[in-house]
C-alpha cells in the first residue's frame, strides 16, 4: 500500500484534514439549511407585519372617517366648514377601500378573506347610510341630531370586523414566530445529530485506521523484539517508510551492533575477570566502592583482616558484619562522615588518612578512579597498624627511659660504663671517662693501642689477658 509508506504524521495530519473538511462541509451545508429557514419565516413575519400596520392604519382611518361624520354634524351649519369635512369623511372613505384592497393583496394564505369581504360589504353600507344622514342633515335645517339618529349604531358591526382582523392577523404572526423558533430547533437538533454522527464514525474510522497502521504494527513489533531478546532469530519487516519503519530500521541496526556490542563486552568482562582474580589473590587489603561511596568488592585479604578485626569494629558499630559490606556505605566508618564524604566526592588524587574505630587504628589510602573524565569510583587499601602503634609506643617508651637514665649516669659521680650482650662497650659516663683519660699512660703499657676517644664499640676482653676465663665470668 502506497499509503502506509507516507510518514505517520502525514498520514494522522491528511486523516484529520480530511475529517475536518467534511466536517466543515456539513456546518456549511447545515448553516445554509438554517439560513434559508430563518429567511423564510422572517420573510413571512416581515409580510404578516405589513399587513398588521395595513390594519392598523384601517382601524385608525375608520375611527378619523366617523370622526369627520361627527365634525361634519357638528360644524355642518357653516357651508364652508359642511363642504370641507364632507370632503375628508369621503377622502378617508377612499382611503379605507385602498386599504381594504391592499390587505387583500397581501393575505397570501386567504386568512382574510372571509372577514375583509364582510368589512368591505359593511363599509359599504355604511358609506350609503352616511350618504343618506348627510341628505337628511341637509333637508332638515342642519338637524344634527336628527341626522345623528339615523345613522346610530351603523359603525358598530365595522369597528368589530376590523377587531377582528386584528385578532386573526395577531394570531397568525405569533404562528410564525413559534414555527421560525420550531424550525431553529429542529434544525440545531439536525445539525447535532449529522455532526454526532460523523463524528462516531470519523472515530471509529480514526480507531481502526490507527489499529492498522500504528497499533497493531507496533504491537507486532514488541512480540518481536521480546522475541529477540530472548535471543531467538526475528526478521523485521522493512516495507514501511513512516515512523514505524523508521523504527524497524533502527531496530535493525541495533541488531547488527549488538554482535559487535556483545564481544566488546565479553573482552572488557574477561579484563575484569582477570583483574578480579589478580586482586582477590593480592596480598594488599584492596576495597573498591561506586561513586556514591557503597562498597562492591572486598578481596580476600581485607575480608580476612575485617574478620579478624570484626569484635573489636563493632564496640564502636554494634551492627557492624563483614558478610554484610557489600552495599555498605563507608560513610559508617566515620563519626564525621559529612566531612569525609566531602573529601571523597572531591578527591582528584591519591588521599591518606586515618582512622580509630573499635581501638584499632587503620591506614586508608583512597585512590579515584576516572572514566572519559568521570568518576566510577574509588579503590581503599586498608592497613592495620594497631600493633605496629603499640610496638612503637612501647619502643618509644623504652627510648624515653633509657634517655632518661643515661642523663643521670651522665652526671653521676660513680664511674659507669655499660657493655651490650657481645660485651661491647656501649656506654661510658664523664667520671669513668676522666678515670680513663688520667691513667690512659699506664694503661697503654699493657694496651699499647688503648685510647679513650676509641673506647665506643670495644670489646671488654680487650682488657684481660685471659679474655675466654673473664668472659665466661661476664656471662
Amino acid at each position: 500500500m502506497e499509503w502506509i509508506k507516507q510518514k505517520l504524521n502525514r498520514q494522522i495530519l491528511v486523516s484529520i484534514v480530511f475529517g475536518m473538511t467534511v466536517l466543515g462541509g456539513i456546518f456549511v451545508v447545515s448553516g445554509n439549511y438554517i439560513v434559508s429557514e430563518a429567511l423564510y419565516y422572517r420573510d413571512q413575519i416581515h409580510h404578516a407585519f405589513g399587513m398588521n400596520q395595513d390594519a392598523a392604519k384601517l382601524q385608525s382611518g375608520f375611527k378619523t372617517q366617523v370622526q369627520e361624520w361627527k365634525n361634519v354634524l357638528l360644524r355642518g351649519k357653516s357651508e364652508n366648514d359642511r363642504v370641507k369635512y364632507w370632503n375628508k369623511f369621503l377622502k378617508q372613505e377612499k382611503t379605507n377601500k385602498g386599504l381594504v384592497r391592499s390587505l387583500t393583496e397581501l393575505d397570501d394564505h386567504k386568512v382574510l378573506t372571509s372577514t375583509l369581504t364582510e368589512f368591505t360589504k359593511s363599509l359599504s353600507f355604511l358609506g350609503k347610510e352616511y350618504r343618506k344622514g348627510f341628505d337628511v342633515f341637509v333637508t332638515s335645517g342642519y338637524d344634527s341630531t336628527k341626522a345623528d339618529n339615523s345613522v346610530r349604531g351603523i359603525d358598530r358591526e365595522p369597528a368589530a370586523l376590523i377587531a377582528k382582523i386584528n385578532g386573526i392577523l395577531l394570531e397568525e404572526t405569533i404562528k410564525l414566530e413559534n414555527a421560525e423558533t420550531d424550525a431553529m430547533i429542529k434544525a440545531e437538533i439536525y445539525i447535532l445529530l449529522v455532526v454526532f454522527v460523523f463524528m462516531i464514525a470519523f472515530c471509529v474510522i480514526f480507531y481502526r485506521g490507527s489499529l492498522l497502521l500504528v497499533v497493531n504494527p507496533i504491537g507486532d513489533l514488541s512480540s518481536q523484539v521480546t522475541r529477540y531478546g530472548r535471543g531467538e532469530d526475528v526478521h523485521f519487516s522493512t516495507n514501511r517508510n513512516d515512523e514505524v519503519g523508521k523504527l524497524i530500521h533502527a531496530l535493525l541496526d541495533m541488531k547488527s551492533e549488538k554482535k559487535k556490542s556483545e564481544e566488546e563486552i565479553a573482552v572488557v568482562s574477561k579484563n575484569n575477570q582477570r583483574i578480579k582474580e589478580a586482586l582477590d589473590v593480592c596480598q594488599a587489603n584492596v576495597m573498591m566502592a561506586d561513586a556514591d561511596l557503597n562498597i562492591v568488592y572486598l578481596n580476600k585479604s581485607v575480608t580476612e583482616m575485617m574478620n579478624d578485626a570484626q569484635d573489636d569494629i563493632r564496640k564502636d558499630l554494634p551492627n557492624f558484619n563483614v558478610n554484610n559490606l557489600v552495599g555498605f556505605n563507608v560513610d559508617g566508618f566515620h563519626k564525621n562522615p559529612s566531612h569525609q564524604r566531602g573529601m571523597l566526592k572531591e578527591l582528584k588524587d591519591v588521599y591518606n588518612t586515618q582512622i580509630l574505630v573499635g581501638g584499632r587504628t587503620f591506614n586508608l589510602v583512597a585512590t579515584p578512579v576516572w572514566s572519559d573524565g568521570e568518576r566510577l569510583g574509588t579503590v581503599v587499601e586498608w592497613v592495620d597498624i594497631t600493633l605496629e602503634l603499640k610496638r612503637t609506643e612501647a619502643e618509644a617508651k623504652i627510648s624515653a627511659d633509657n634517655a632518661r637514665t643515661r642523663q643521670a649516669l651522665d652526671v653521676c659521680q660513680a664511674n659507669v660504663m655499660m657493655a651490650d650482650a657481645e660485651l661491647n662497650i656501649v656506654y661510658l659516663n664523664q667520671s669513668v671517662k676522666e678515670m680513663l683519660v688520667a691513667a690512659q699512660d699506664d694503661l697503654q703499657k699493657d694496651l699499647p693501642n688503648f685510647s679513650v676517644d676509641n673506647l665506643m664499640g670495644f670489646n671488654v676482653d680487650g682488657f684481660h689477658k685471659n679474655p675466654a676465663h673473664q668472659r665466661g665470668m661476664l656471662a
